[in-house]
């Protein structure tokens, strides 16, 4: 009975070995992927890149002094009003 209950033991063991390292593969892939996902969103978001892509696949320019429209915002009334 001793026997038995010594080779169950080992195997448990050896299958929660398994699933460990199973485990911290899938961390490993998880973490490189975020830090893919963080590039990502870094390249996204660069001042130098939102203006490149503005300006170069949304064909964005900037406003002229004669088409840039000042509002003026009454606080008290929660409305906007256009000079």
């Amino acid at each position: 009975m001793i026997f038995l209950f010594y080779v169950w033991e080992c195997a448990e063991v050896v299958t929660l070995s398994y699933q460990i390292n199973e485990l911290r593969e899938e961390v490993i892939l998880l973490e490189n992927k975020n830090r893919l996902l963080k590039a990502r969103l870094y390249s996204q978001t660069n001042i130098a890149n939102l203006d490149k892509i503005a300006r170069e696949e949304r064909g964005m320019v900037f406003p002229q002094n004669g088409n840039i429209q000042f509002l003026k915002v009454d606080l008290k009334e929660s409305r906007v009003l256009s000079n």
